[in-house]
């Protein structure tokens, strides 16, 4: 499946080989999956549906004609799969994955499971960043072949917007996996490195698209950084640090993509409160975040060396 996206990105775009292409993903990536097609069922057609029950209780005798054609849309969903457990037994629910067993993990997330740097990169390159960077309309997620979402509801769940959401959950749960196990943890930095150089090396002409990309796996770093700080694992800070606070990075790339000391330390206030050591004394903050986390004690230092 990846090989053929690293060698066909293209064809994502095209309806009738993503149809072709659906089943396999299904069960690569079943959770992540659906998990964000009915979220996002939940957020998009259903508060059509909601609006115009809204308008008729009001006594209005009919609604905007794009409200109605959705809720009629949702309404066909729901009578369509009114005995299915995506429905009746659809409750969103937390996983952790640390209590999962290798075999429950794999089963659960085959493709996440299974995944290491170079698959990691080709994901993140075909999908979150060609997407990013090419964002074709009107391939919908879902088609005629599907049995549970009607190719109706194909308008909510565009695959330009539904796959590249997808695979930041594939990828997320990948690194999960990666940096747990000490002795595969070195390709999360490999992964880490070969993005930032992709991106030092091809900006996009458009800086929105910059920015999306670097927050992206700046975003993922810093998660990374949580993990060590759960383990006192100092070298992978000093890894991720050194990838992310490069000197070579540019600067339009430097803001969204550098690694926040601040940021971070704020983010491991809830679980500090669990480890001997404050996240102060586990990652030292340099002159530059010390005044980064609290620019009036920069200005007083610099109005005493004036």
């Amino acid at each position: 499946m990846l090989e053929f996206l690293e060698n066909n990105s293209w064809l994502l775009v095209i309806q009738d080989e993503w149809e072709d292409l659906a089943p396999t993903w299904y069960k690569l990536a079943p959770l992540e999956t659906w998990d964000t097609l009915l979220v996002s069922i939940g957020k998009n057609a259903r508060s059509h549906h909601s609006e115009c029950v809204k308008v008729f209780n009001a006594g209005a005798k009919t609604a905007l004609n794009w409200d109605l054609h959705a809720a009629y849309i949702y309404d066909d969903f729901l009578t369509a799969n009114r005995d299915s457990k995506f429905l009746t037994d659809n409750h969103r629910v937390s996983i952790d994955l640390s209590k999962l067993s290798e075999p429950e993990f794999q089963n659960a997330f085959p493709l996440a499971s299974g995944i290491g740097e170079e698959q990691l990169f080709v994901l993140w390159r075909y999908v979150l960043h060609a997407g990013l960077s090419y964002n074709h309309p009107g391939s919908g997620m879902v088609s005629e072949r599907d049995i549970i979402i009607n190719s109706h509801m194909s308008t909510y769940l565009q695959l330009a917007d539904m796959l590249p959401m997808i695979v930041s959950y594939t990828i997320q749960i990948a690194l999960w996996n990666l940096y747990h196990k000490e002795e595969r943890r070195s390709e999360v930095f490999g992964f880490f490195r070969r993005v930032v150089d992709f991106l030092i090396q091809n900006p996009a002409h458009d800086r929105v698209l910059n920015v999306a990309d670097a927050s992206f796996i700046s975003e993922q770093a810093h998660v990374i950084l949580k993990y060590a700080y759960a383990r006192m694992d100092k070298p992978s800070v000093d890894l991720v640090q050194g990838i992310f606070n490069a000197e070579d990075i540019p600067e339009h790339l430097r803001y969204e993509i550098n690694v926040s000391w601040s940021e971070l330390s704020f983010g491991t206030r809830d679980i500090s409160r669990y480890y001997n050591q404050s996240f102060e004394e586990f990652w030292a903050p340099s002159a530059d975040s010390e005044a980064e986390s609290n620019p009036d004690s920069a200005t007083r230092s610099m109005r005493q060396a004036e």
